[in-house]
């Protein structure tokens, strides 16, 4: 019987460290004197700052072999790849909901070190989200019994026309998760698989309502002050 890849467990090792630190950090921080939203928040940014420290030794793979048997390790599976977004959805609505309103309350160092947190950890997500993403990417396109569903430009040595012997690497698959981020689409990079072209719409349309999230997030700060 052929396995159900959404429902693996456990987690990579980095991603159960994620959730393990965002847990601890908003539990000892809630307990330690902080508005639950700002420690939320805090859990947050201590979790996915040590992540994204984590994903450095991926960044140096420089051929197929490496990036094939890193992007098998590294990825978080469609189910949880769910849960992580619904995650990063929390963390944006705790800071625009429920922390945004006594931020603009506080007066002082204080307000300005509440809105640099609120400021600070949309950014992370933002960063986070599109890793996710990209390490997600770099799995389907790695993993399947058929690799590919991506084709990435890469000049040949005079730099004037593709090849089709390129291996995309890391920064390939977070340019083109970045790209989807900040244009809901795609630049230079063509989707081939229906797969990816399935996560490819479900980012997109993750990104476009975190843009609307940071949107308010503007107009809420400009209009308080």
């Amino acid at each position: 019987m052929k396995k159900r890849a959404g429902l693996r467990w456990p987690l990579p090792a980095r991603f159960s460290l994620f959730l393990a630190l965002f847990a601890l950090g908003t539990g000892l921080l809630g307990f330690n004197g902080l508005r639950w939203g700002q420690a939320v928040l805090g859990g947050f940014d201590l979790g996915a700052l040590v992540f994204i420290a984590s994903l450095w030794p991926l960044s140096r793979d420089n051929n197929a072999a490496q990036m094939r048997l890193h992007a098998r390790q590294n990825d978080a599976n469609r189910f949880a790849v769910l849960v992580i977004s619904a995650m990063i959805m929390l963390v944006i609505v705790t800071a625009l909901f429920v922390d945004l309103p006594h931020a603009r309350g506080d007066t002082g160092y204080a307000k300005g070190a509440a809105l640099v947190l609120i400021l600070a950890s949309l950014v992370l997500a933002w960063l986070f989200s599109n890793l996710i993403y990209a390490l997600h990417y770099a799995h389907i396109y790695y993993g399947a019994e058929h690799e590919g569903g991506l084709r990435f430009p890469a000049p040949d040595h005079d730099g004037s026309a593709p090849t089709s012997s390129h291996c995309p690497n890391f920064w390939d698959f977070f340019y083109f998760a970045l790209t989807i981020g900040m244009a809901f689409a795609t630049s230079d990079v063509e989707i081939t698989s229906p797969r990816l072209r399935r996560v490819a719409t479900v980012h997109g349309a993750l990104a476009f309502f975190y843009n609307l999230v940071v949107l308010a997030f503007t107009i809420n700060v400009t209009a308080g002050s």
